[in-house]
This record gives structure tokens, C-alpha cells and sequence, in this order.
């Protein structure tokens, strides 16, 4: 859908539980750039991933983990602005926490 309207149409983009099946996010970051109204919001969630010398990682449960320098070089390199950025949990698997 975004490949196709990239003329800053879009008011609100939602990735939710999305990127984590997703590695390298540039392209996406530049295509809901290309798609978003000036002042347009770009709400999604991510898996935390804290090892600092990757910026993506397949994790071993099939999931992408994401680190912040990463997103905030995205958000950068595509002029997003952090509205609000909150470290919570996402979901519970196989009884355990797991943080975006």
C-alpha cells in the first residue's frame, strides 16, 4: 500500500507487532516517510534487543530484536521526531517477559 501512495497522503502509519518479522527496517522507514503528511504520526512497537554491535537480529525465537541506536538512526535519517518513546513489555512467551 505505502509503495503506492508515496504523495504525503497519509495522516496516521500504524507497524504494530510488525517489525519484529521484519530485519532491516530502511526501507520501510523511508517509504512511511514518503507517505505521512507533514505532522504525521508513525506509531509502532519493536523487540528490544540490547547487544550493541548489531543494529537487527534474528533472535532464537524466530523474532527480529531491534536496537534504540538503530531506531533513532532510522527516525534521524528519516526526519521523525520521538513523540514518545516508552521501554514496556510487549508480550509474554513461554512464560517469560518480553520487552520492546
Amino acid at each position: 500500500v505505502l509503495e503506492k501512495n508515496q504523495d504525503k497522503s497519509f495522516d496516521f502509519v500504524v507497524a504494530a507487532d510488525t517489525f519484529i518479522y521484519v530485519g532491516q527496517l530502511e526501507r520501510c522507514f523511508s517509504l512511511v516517510s514518503n507517505a505521512l503528511k507533514e505532522g504525521g504520526v508513525f506509531a509502532f512497537s519493536v523487540e528490544y534487543m540490547t547487544e550493541p554491535s548489531d543494529a537487527f537480529k534474528l533472535l532464537p525465537t524466530g523474532r527480529y530484536g531491534h536496537t534504540d541506536c538503530y531506531i533513532d538512526k532510522l527516525m534521524l535519517e528519516n526526519d521523525f521526531r520521538a513523540v514518545k518513546k516508552k521501554n514496556t513489555q510487549i508480550r509474554i512467551e513461554s512464560a517469560e517477559v518480553v520487552n520492546g
